[in-house]
Protein backbone atom coordinates (compact mmCIF):
# COMPACT_ATOMS: atom_id res chain seq x y z
CA UNK A 1 0.00 0.00 0.00
CA UNK A 2 1.33 3.42 -0.98
CA UNK A 3 1.91 6.09 1.66
CA UNK A 4 0.32 8.51 -0.82
CA UNK A 5 -3.46 8.69 -1.09
CA UNK A 6 -4.62 10.27 -4.34
CA UNK A 7 -7.67 12.33 -3.34
CA UNK A 8 -8.78 13.91 -6.61
CA UNK A 9 -7.89 14.75 -10.18
CA UNK A 10 -10.11 17.55 -11.51
CA UNK A 11 -10.16 19.21 -14.93
CA UNK A 12 -9.36 22.90 -14.47
CA UNK A 13 -9.55 23.81 -18.15
CA UNK A 14 -9.31 22.27 -21.59
CA UNK A 15 -5.55 21.86 -21.16
CA UNK A 16 -4.96 21.38 -17.42
CA UNK A 17 -5.94 19.19 -14.48
CA UNK A 18 -5.39 19.70 -10.74
CA UNK A 19 -4.01 16.70 -8.83
CA UNK A 20 -4.54 16.57 -5.04
CA UNK A 21 -3.08 13.97 -2.66
CA UNK A 22 -2.48 13.25 1.01
CA UNK A 23 0.41 11.54 2.81
CA UNK A 24 -0.77 8.81 5.16
CA UNK A 25 2.45 8.32 7.15
CA UNK A 26 6.27 8.61 7.18
CA UNK A 27 6.44 12.15 5.81
CA UNK A 28 10.01 12.51 7.13
CA UNK A 29 11.12 9.91 4.58
CA UNK A 30 9.71 11.86 1.64
CA UNK A 31 11.63 14.52 -0.30
CA UNK A 32 9.05 14.98 -3.03
CA UNK A 33 6.60 13.35 -5.38
CA UNK A 34 6.38 12.20 -8.96
CA UNK A 35 3.04 13.05 -10.53
CA UNK A 36 2.59 10.57 -13.36
CA UNK A 37 0.16 10.79 -16.28
CA UNK A 38 -0.60 9.26 -19.66
CA UNK A 39 -3.49 9.30 -22.12
CA UNK A 40 -6.07 6.66 -21.16
CA UNK A 41 -6.28 5.58 -24.81
CA UNK A 42 -2.70 5.02 -25.80
CA UNK A 43 -0.56 3.26 -28.31
CA UNK A 44 1.22 0.10 -27.29
CA UNK A 45 4.40 0.78 -25.35
CA UNK A 46 3.53 4.34 -24.28
CA UNK A 47 4.30 4.78 -20.60
CA UNK A 48 3.68 7.37 -17.95
CA UNK A 49 5.20 10.84 -18.12
CA UNK A 50 6.70 11.90 -14.75
CA UNK A 51 6.69 15.42 -13.33
CA UNK A 52 8.81 15.91 -10.19
CA UNK A 53 7.33 17.95 -7.35
CA UNK A 54 9.92 18.84 -4.69
CA UNK A 55 8.95 19.02 -1.02
CA UNK A 56 7.35 16.60 1.45
CA UNK A 57 4.67 19.16 2.37
CA UNK A 58 3.30 19.57 -1.17
CA UNK A 59 -0.20 18.17 -1.63
CA UNK A 60 -1.27 19.42 -5.07
CA UNK A 61 0.02 20.12 -8.53
CA UNK A 62 -1.50 21.37 -11.79
CA UNK A 63 -0.60 19.44 -14.93
CA UNK A 64 -0.65 21.69 -17.98
CA UNK A 65 -0.19 21.50 -21.74
CA UNK A 66 -2.67 18.64 -22.07
CA UNK A 67 -4.98 18.03 -25.02
CA UNK A 68 -8.61 19.24 -24.91
CA UNK A 69 -11.38 16.72 -24.22
CA UNK A 70 -8.91 13.87 -23.66
CA UNK A 71 -9.00 11.20 -20.93
CA UNK A 72 -5.86 10.76 -18.81
CA UNK A 73 -4.74 8.27 -16.17
CA UNK A 74 -2.97 9.96 -13.23
CA UNK A 75 -1.17 8.68 -10.13
CA UNK A 76 1.43 9.93 -7.62
CA UNK A 77 4.60 8.29 -6.23
CA UNK A 78 6.70 9.56 -3.31
CA UNK A 79 10.48 9.61 -3.51
CA UNK A 80 13.35 9.86 -1.02
CA UNK A 81 16.91 10.23 -2.27
CA UNK A 82 17.21 7.61 -5.04
CA UNK A 83 14.32 5.43 -3.83
CA UNK A 84 10.90 5.77 -5.46
CA UNK A 85 7.92 4.55 -3.42
CA UNK A 86 4.81 2.69 -4.46
CA UNK A 87 2.37 4.53 -6.67
CA UNK A 88 -1.02 5.63 -5.44
CA UNK A 89 -4.18 4.32 -7.02
CA UNK A 90 -4.67 5.61 -10.55
CA UNK A 91 -7.57 7.96 -11.26
CA UNK A 92 -9.10 8.82 -14.61
CA UNK A 93 -9.88 12.40 -15.65
CA UNK A 94 -11.01 14.05 -18.88
CA UNK A 95 -9.94 17.58 -19.76
CA UNK A 96 -12.70 19.98 -20.71
CA UNK A 97 -13.67 20.72 -24.26
CA UNK A 98 -11.89 23.59 -25.95
CA UNK A 99 -13.30 26.91 -24.66
CA UNK A 100 -14.55 28.04 -28.03
CA UNK A 101 -17.07 25.18 -27.98
CA UNK A 102 -18.34 25.79 -24.44
CA UNK A 103 -20.08 29.14 -24.84
CA UNK A 104 -23.30 29.64 -26.75
CA UNK A 105 -24.35 33.22 -27.56
CA UNK A 106 -28.08 33.97 -27.66
CA UNK A 107 -29.35 37.41 -28.77
CA UNK A 108 -32.85 38.67 -28.02
CA UNK A 109 -34.41 41.99 -28.99
CA UNK A 110 -37.17 43.37 -26.77
CA UNK A 111 -40.00 45.75 -27.77
CA UNK A 112 -38.02 48.89 -26.89
CA UNK A 113 -35.44 48.06 -29.53
CA UNK A 114 -32.72 47.08 -27.04
CA UNK A 115 -30.63 43.95 -27.57
CA UNK A 116 -30.02 41.64 -24.62
CA UNK A 117 -27.17 39.14 -24.92
CA UNK A 118 -26.96 35.99 -22.81
CA UNK A 119 -23.82 33.85 -22.61
CA UNK A 120 -24.52 30.30 -21.58
CA UNK A 121 -21.69 28.07 -20.41
CA UNK A 122 -22.32 24.35 -21.02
Amino acid sequence: MSVVQLLSVVAESSTSVKVTWNVRRHRRYIEGFRVRWRPAVRRQGSGFVDVTVDGADETEFVLGDLRPHTAYEVNVRPWYRSVVGLESKTLLVRTREDGKHQIIEIKTTNYAGSTITYLVNR
